[in-house]
C-alpha cells in the first residue's frame, strides 16, 4: 500500500472542511475535518515507518499508534493526545445522528483540525529537508 498521498489527502480534506464551514455545511465540515486529521496522522506514522499489519488502515489503529508514538513516547505532539478521538466522536454525530451540527461545533472542529494538520505537515516538511 502506498502512503505517499496521505499528506495531500490531509490538505485537501482541510480545504474542503473550511469551505463547508464557510458555506454553512457544518456536518460535512466536521466529517472532512476529522479526515484531514486522520490522513495527516497516517502520513506521519508512515513517515516514521510505522505501518499496520493489515492492508486496511483501521481508525482505532491510527488513533492508538499516533498517541503511543507521538504523544506518549517522544511527546512530539502531546497536546494532540485526544484530538483524533474527539474529532471522530463529532464526525460520528455528523454522520450518524439525525440532528444537524451547528456553526460553533464546526468552527471548533476546524480550529482543532487546522492546528493538528498544520503541525504535522510542518514536521513532515522538516523531515524532508534532511
Amino acid at each position: 500500500m502506498s502512503f505517499i498521498f496521505f499528506k495531500e489527502k490531509a490538505r485537501q480534506n482541510l480545504t474542503v472542511a473550511e469551505w463547508c464551514c464557510e458555506n454553512g455545511h457544518y456536518d460535512a465540515c466536521c466529517n472532512r475535518a476529522y479526515y484531514a486529521m486522520y490522513h495527516s496522522a497516517v502520513a506521519v506514522l508512515a513517515d516514521k515507518k510505522i505501518f499496520p499489519s493489515q492492508t486496511h488502515i483501521d481508525h482505532g489503529w491510527v488513533q492508538t499508534h499516533f498517541v503511543t508514538h507521538f504523544c506518549n513516547r517522544n511527546k512530539m505532539f502531546s497536546r494532540f493526545r485526544t484530538y483524533l478521538q474527539d474529532a471522530q466522536k463529532i464526525r460520528d454525530m455528523a454522520d450518524y445522528r439525525p440532528e444537524l451540527l451547528n456553526r460553533k461545533k464546526a468552527n471548533q472542529q476546524i480550529s482543532r483540525a487546522g492546528e493538528f494538520v498544520r503541525a504535522i505537515l510542518r514536521e513532515l516538511q522538516n523531515d524532508d529537508e534532511f
